[in-house]
């Protein structure tokens, strides 16, 4: 658990309370993946990060219930069209990649709290039912028996101990954190070599871990169908477009959105980057969206957003499965980056009084 202590600490104080009133006109957009019935993942478990429990889930619904708006991101866009006033307190729930635990453990939980929500998906991974690259290397380095990984990225060697659960979940963190930094097209042929350096591959065919399985077409229609669900596109093959060529990336944006909307019925408007950190998009990516029909595109750079200032460079702040309530609490009105800014600000200070006294 984060700093559990100290994030209760700062509850008890009523911090959040104030950060939350200084935020309340901005749109707080959070970001899920996968949901888990309960904390014991197994030997996947540790990788598991991203996934939140469902009843963890559960408390944050209250709490956003409870002192927040929940708004749907379709109000976030007619709103930036002037046809609609969001609240105060404006939240936004999110959830990528397509999991299957959307539907199975979040979903009930939606409409049991009436909190509307957008699922983005990777339309080829509910299409062909095969594990994302990332899911891929996180059941190799699960079930590796190896006590090396010893691989060869081009002229870079990749050396290091995987004896110990933490050695290996450190090499998984690197290789996936390399990946994501390179174009698209060299990824699968690096993830492969890594898979039999490990002995262990996830391949087609295969029975997938509950955990990597994707949402059926029938699923994602039936929570569309709700009115709660708004169904938007994470791109055919969670392709990053910042790391693409512009042929890609507009294929890419135009054959998720005809999906989505052939087993829908529905309108598909929604995007947003996979990855999402700065160099995943650029004002290219964003013309590109835009001209592919969509009217916002959602990043994972963290804090809250002004609709007023533009939709295709929206903010989220993610929610993991580290967190319980008091850091979910502080995490969302952005206490660490506050406080980094006060230690700053207050060493600045302190330089200039020492500075001023050495005079």
């Amino acid at each position: 658990m984060k700093m559990r202590g100290g994030w209760q600490i700062l509850c008890s104080c009523g911090l959040h309370h104030g950060l939350r009133f200084m935020l309340r006109r901005n749109v707080l957009i959070l970001m899920y993946h996968g949901f888990l019935a309960h904390e014991d993942g197994g030997e996947l478990g540790p990788y598991l990060f991203n996934d939140v429990t469902a009843g963890r889930f559960e408390e944050q619904l209250c709490y956003l219930k409870k002192y927040y708006h929940p708004v749907s991101l379709m109000d976030v866009v007619a709103a930036s069209e002037g046809k609609k006033t969001l609240p105060p307190y404006a939240v936004v729930l999110t959830f990528d990649d397509g999991y299957a635990s959307n539907y199975e453990q979040a979903f009930p939980l939606l409409k049991k709290y009436h909190v509307p929500a957008t699922v983005f998906v990777t339309t080829a991974f509910l299409d062909r039912k095969i594990a994302l690259w990332s899911s891929r290397l996180a059941y190799s380095f699960a079930r590796t028996q190896k006590e090396r990984l010893k691989v060869m990225f081009g002229a870079q060697e990749f050396d290091r101990p995987i004896r110990t659960p933490r050695e290996r979940l450190s090499a998984y963190v690197a290789i996936k954190t390399f990946l994501k930094n390179i174009h698209q097209e060299q990824r699968e042929g690096l993830i492969i070599p890594v898979e039999a350096a490990l002995g262990v591959a996830l391949v087609p065919g295969d029975e997938m871990p509950a955990f990597f399985q994707p949402l059926s077409w029938a699923q994602a229609r039936e929570m569309a169908a709700s009115d709660l669900v708004t169904i938007g596109s994470h791109t055919h093959e969670h392709f990053i477009l910042g790391r693409t060529s512009v042929q890609e990336a507009r294929r890419q944006l135009s054959l998720s959105k005809e999906r989505i909307e052939a087993e829908t019925g529905r309108p598909c408007i929604l995007f947003c980057y996979p990855n999402g950190d700065e160099g995943d998009f650029s004002d290219t990516t964003s013309a590109l969206v835009q001209e592919a029909g969509y009217c916002c595109a959602l990043t994972t750079v963290p804090g809250h957003n002004d609709p007023a200032r533009g939709l295709f460079t929206l903010k989220r702040m993610v929610v993991d499965r580290g967190m319980d309530l008091a850091y979910f609490k502080m995490h969302i009105v952005m206490v660490r980056q506050v406080l980094l800014r006060l230690k700053k600000k207050l060493a600045y200070v302190m330089g200039k009084v020492v500075h001023a006294r050495r005079r």
